[in-house]
This record gives C-alpha cells, structure tokens and sequence, in this order.
C-alpha cells in the first residue's frame, strides 16, 4: 500500500473539536475539503483557507495535538527533483482552517521512511 497521497486522492482525518463538544471528520480531495459533524449529523464544505498544490502529503505522519491534526507535506521543486521544501499542514478542528508551518528541514532529500511527526507531551515533534 502506497504511504503517500496526493491531492488528487481522497485523506481523511478525525478530530475533536473542544470549543463546540464535537468530533468531526475532515475530507481532502483534489477538488474540495469538508467536514462532517457528529454533533449536527452533517457535511458542509470548508472554503476558508484551503491548502493548494501540496505535492505530497504523509498519511503516516499525520498526528493530532491539541484540537488539530498536522501532516508534514513536501513539495518539490521542478528545478532540481532533489531539492524540496518541507512544510507541516495543520487544520484545526474548532476554527474549522487550514495552517501552514516552516520547518527547520528546508533544502534536504527527503526520506520519507526517517521523517515523521510525533507528539510528546502534548507538543509537535519532527523525528
């Protein structure tokens, strides 16, 4: 089974949403995101915020932390196929966004087997 998705795939993730008492389901697709509430028993599309043309993004690294689930996405430049910029993808649960973050693992290969994210005590880790 293939560790990676890409946008035109379909990822899921679960979350809790503390501000509301709710837990929701996001979906990521190519063309749209939504998010199903348990709570209200129903789908609604997320436009705010939206992440555009990731090239890759880690199932295995997807990790949940204090109300959002974060995965560490990597894009490559057309340039130079070696080179490629690592970023964290956050959605958070409540405010029902997306969030981009830099990580200190800008310009290296990418060995998707020694890279992950992790969480101890309550805190995002890069392993």
């Amino acid at each position: 089974m293939d560790t990676a998705i890409t946008a035109v795939l379909s990822a899921y993730a679960f979350g809790y949403d503390p501000h509301n008492d709710d837990y929701k389901v996001l979906l990521i697709t190519g063309i749209e995101v939504k998010i199903y509430s348990l709570k209200l028993h129903a789908w609604k599309k997320v436009g705010k915020n939206q992440p555009n043309k990731l090239s890759w993004m880690s199932s295995l690294s997807a990790v949940s932390t204090n109300g959002a689930t974060h995965w560490l996405t990597l894009i490559t430049r057309s340039k130079d196929p070696v080179a490629s910029l690592h970023n964290i993808l956050a959605f958070d649960f409540a405010k029902e966004n997306f969030r981009v973050y830099k990580t200190p693992l800008q310009q290296i290969e990418y060995d998707n087997r020694k890279t992950c994210l992790g969480v101890l005590e309550g805190c995002l880790c890069l392993l």
